[in-house]
């Protein structure tokens, strides 16, 4: 079947105070992900011939965020739901022959599916407007849907304005709506702001439509209410959360992850991650992290936007922005920093920190090290203690360390610096200047032997009593 021509419509104009942020709350995050772009990507895989988001007074904020794809549409005041698809009316005079759909921005849960099964509905039914509805036994903060005797829609009535025998209705409004352009344009115009809260219900809409014998349709949706969920506060937020969680989990445990600890594990929503991997408890995997097949990751890891390669092992270490190649192993209790590459075999050990740099194949930077805008070979031992210095108080400075050099334990390299092949530095060594290939480099104090010296010292302070 061909689905109608849409214009999709993003409710995102809410002042949301329940949340008690000054963050909008279709910018509170999700499992990595602000709100508004759950429904916003569940909207876009219908292929729209646009998407137009109705935003509040912070518009600037959320249009940063989201970038230019979508059309921004200003409600200010905000004067209720109906005020809102006001705002709308002079841009659907392009778009006569479309449907509706218009998607609340606070329903992280709604997917492509079902908006598609809704939109076919819509469609059959021939009717000039849909109301997407589930079944809640805790109803209490949704409007209710008000039926005639024969099942017909008569009205919604918001949570605030119910009367006490409404209130046991469990039919509830899901704020997923379908209408005809030319029926909007003709009907929003009619509604008031005549309730508890002098504002203007969209629901009004259709007791409007309904006194005009107008059709509309209801596709109630039973299978899982939870999809339908909106997030008010930051109790919806937790809960939320725990369902989002426990769904990406699920999802790679089936595709052939294993996860330990369910409870303890933290994946966001845009992670990859490949078969047969493991993952060990407190792991936190973030952002557009990507894990290649055979990698055991943790315990107590935090990996954002990286990518780590086939047959990792990483554990008690953060890593941010950064690439390991294949059978790179880190930890424990290294930091690895935006802009860092490691290839394939090298060893990041304990209380390394690395920052925008290469390390080579098979290299070893083994304990209590800091390499920062630096280049390393392959086969390079970086001894214990080594600290690059690239940094003159104004600006950073490159090292560049070739291929099998040896880098003695307690080694202080200044940049800018460069220590050719196969070179080697003297433990406790102070190096400010290049070094040649296959040289040995020593930086430091000559040892100075005093026989005696203590002897004497311990007898001179014996006989100053």
């Amino acid at each position: 079947m061909i689905m109608t021509k849409l214009i999709g419509v993003i409710m995102a104009a809410g002042l949301g105070k329940r949340m008690n942020s000054k963050t909008p709350k279709v910018l509170h995050t999700l499992m990595g992900k602000p709100l508004i772009e759950f429904p916003l990507k569940a909207l876009r895989e219908l292929n729209p011939d646009g998407i137009l988001v109705i935003l509040g007074n912070q518009i600037e904020l959320i249009k940063e965020q989201l970038g230019e794809r979508y059309t921004y549409i200003l409600q200010d005041p905000p004067l209720g739901t109906g005020d809102a698809l006001k705002q709308i009316l002079p841009y659907l005079r392009e778009y006569l022959d479309n449907a509706v759909l218009v998607v609340p921005g606070d329903a992280p849960f709604i997917n492509s599916n079902l908006l598609k099964e809704f939109t076919y509905s819509h469609q059959n039914s021939g009717c000039q407007a849909s109301i997407l509805t589930t079944i809640m036994e805790n109803p209490s903060g949704y409007g209710r849907i008000i039926r005639d005797e024969n099942g017909s829609i008569v009205r919604i009535i918001e949570d605030s304005d119910l009367t006490s025998g409404q209130k046991n209705i469990k039919e509830v409004n899901a704020s997923v709506y379908i209408f005809r352009a030319l029926a909007l344009l003709k009907y929003l115009p009619q509604i008031d702001n005549q309730n508890q809260q002098g504002e203007y219900y969209l629901t009004d809409i259709f007791e409007k439509m309904t006194v005009d014998k107008q059709c509309i349709s209801i596709f109630c949706y039973q299978n899982t209410p939870e999809m339908l969920m909106g997030i008010n506060n930051r109790k919806d937020l937790v809960k939320a959360h725990k369902l989002l969680k426990e769904k990406i989990i699920e999802g790679f445990l089936d595709s052939g992850v294993t996860i330990i600890d369910p409870e303890s594990t933290y994946i966001e929503d845009n992670v990859s991650i490949e078969q047969d991997v493991t993952i060990y408890p407190f792991s936190f995997l973030m952002g557009n992290t990507v894990i290649k097949s055979g990698s055991i990751i943790g315990p107590s890891v935090l990996i954002k936007n990286s990518v780590i390669g086939n047959g990792c092992k990483i554990y008690y270490s953060e890593i941010e922005e950064a690439t390991l190649e294949q059978g790179v192993k880190v930890g424990p209790f290294s930091h690895l920093r935006p802009g860092t590459y490691v290839k394939q075999g090298a060893k990041i050990g304990n209380f390394a920190e690395l920052k925008k740099s290469v390390i080579g194949e098979n290299t070893r930077v083994s304990h209590v090290s800091y390499l920062g805008d630096s280049n390393v070979g392959d086969g390079v031992n970086i001894g214990a203690g080594t600290i690059v210095c690239n940094y003159d108080g104004e600006k950073k400075h490159p090292t560049v360390i070739e291929d099998e050099v040896f880098v003695g334990s307690n080694s202080t390299l200044i940049a800018p610096l460069r220590i050719g092949k196969g070179a080697y530095i003297a433990g406790g060594s102070v190096i400010n200047n290049d070094v040649p290939p296959e040289a040995l480099a020593l930086g430091r104090g000559i040892q100075v032997i005093k026989e005696g010296w203590a002897k004497k010292r311990k007898e001179r302070r014996k006989n100053n009593g």
